[in-house]
């Protein structure tokens, strides 16, 4: 640890390092690489941040100096959590009271799913936008939504009780399908789930957030070739995966 530097300053000097890269630097690309510089508080030394996949090294920003500290870091999930302090504190019960958003902010963020949008009707993406909207007006969805939402954001990816350790514990077999434009969960989280589940499947499909809408007939075709997989499993080892218990992701 740097002298005169606490854990928590280093820690939020490191996130904001991360937050300050281009946008194209946001996980969707397994290259991730870049050098930014910044000053730690009041310390007056520039330290260096070498970002990798897996890794953010931080050193004084001096040739031939090792690093000072090493933290081992989801680089996709620090660069999207930039608002975890605010989400904390806004409780999802404030959405009961009475509000609404614009339909262009709503219908800006459904066609943000898809990326070749010619394969969606358009009068259905008008009828998806104002099935949210009617929705969204009753206090009962509007809180199950934002506490759904805030639970995801806020879920720790590591630690005893971290999403990747509990994901390491299924035992079905599962089929993750990931968008290759997908803006939510982009396909870079995929060596993830390789590294926690080795032995789930998956497939990058060309498309966006929604693969059953977008590469309908491509996404049916794996999902069933997975479950004629998952049939035979299941009838060779009784024992382990019982009927049923296939999953897709």
């Amino acid at each position: 640890m740097p002298d005169g530097v606490s854990r928590s300053q280093l820690l939020a000097s490191v996130e904001a390092a991360f937050r300050s890269l281009p946008d194209r630097y946001l996980g969707a690309e397994r290259d991730f690489d870049s050098t930014v510089h910044l000053r730690l508080g009041d310390v007056g030394h520039t330290w260096e941040i070498r970002c990798g996949p897996q890794t953010a090294r931080v050193r004084r920003g001096v040739t031939g100096r090792k690093p000072d500290v090493t933290i081992s870091t989801d680089a996709a999930t620090w660069l999207r959590r930039g608002l975890h302090p605010l989400v904390r504190l806004l409780r999802p019960e404030f959405g009961m009271l009475p509000h609404t958003f614009h339909r262009s902010l709503i219908a800006g963020q459904f066609w943000a799913m898809f990326h070749d949008r010619d394969r969606i009707d358009p009068e259905v993406g008008d009828l998806m936008v104002e099935e949210f909207r009617r929705i969204y007006a009753s206090r009962g969805a509007r809180y199950a939504f934002l506490s759904s939402a805030r639970n995801i954001y806020l879920e720790a990816p590591f630690g005893r009780n971290g999403f990747y350790h509990r994901l390491a514990g299924l035992q079905p077999p599962a089929l993750f399908i990931w968008g290759s434009h997908d803006p939510l969960i982009p396909a870079a989280f995929g060596p993830h789930v390789r590294q926690w589940l080795p032995n789930a499947e998956q497939a990058v499909l060309d498309c966006g957030h929604v693969p059953q809408v977008e590469r309908s007939e491509e996404c049916n075709r794996l999902l069933l070739e997975f479950f004629s997989r998952a049939e035979v499993t299941a009838r060779m080892e009784p024992a382990a995966v019982g009927p049923g218990q296939a999953q897709a992701a």
